[in-house]
């Protein structure tokens, strides 16, 4: 009887323990809420990176490309969570700015620098108001204006 009263008793909190896992799932809303704000994080650090000047050091201008790719990532894995979001345009206006940042010249000033990733940063923003498309993030701004709060 004893083992018996075990077994009920451990089959129990393995039920509990399966429950609880399946409450780590974020609801429809609660992932378009991240990738909202996911989405605000991403705008901003482009922004950054589009602000950079002749005035900005070398060490600033990696920090903001580092916050832009931080950002993106966070996107990508916070869109897995979603239903019916095409990424892919995003994706390829992403590598094509790793790459232009890949590509700049070591000897290149920062102001020839940051010309030759202006309409890669531009169109990566452009991509990304494309996705806001897909998700209800209210006015557009990311998870900063939902309609629904």
């Amino acid at each position: 009887m004893r083992n018996r009263m075990t077994l009920v008793m451990a089959g129990a909190a393995v039920a509990l323990l399966l429950l609880a896992a399946c409450d780590d799932e974020p609801t429809q809303q609660e992932a378009e809420e991240q990738f909202c704000d996911d989405v605000a994080v991403l705008s901003a650090a482009l922004g950054e990176l589009r602000d950079v000047d002749n005035e900005t050091s070398v060490d600033e201008f990696e920090a903001a490309r580092e916050s832009v790719r931080n950002a993106y990532n966070n996107v990508i894995a916070s869109a897995e969570q979603l239903r019916d979001v095409r990424l892919d345009d995003l994706k390829e206006a992403n590598d094509n700015l790793s790459e232009a940042v890949d590509d700049i010249d070591d000897d290149a000033s920062l102001d020839e620098a940051l010309a030759s990733i202006d309409e890669e940063v531009e169109e990566v923003s452009v991509q990304l108001s494309q996705v806001l498309n897909d998700v209800n993030c209210g006015s557009g701004q990311g998870g900063q204006e939902r309609s629904d709060e």
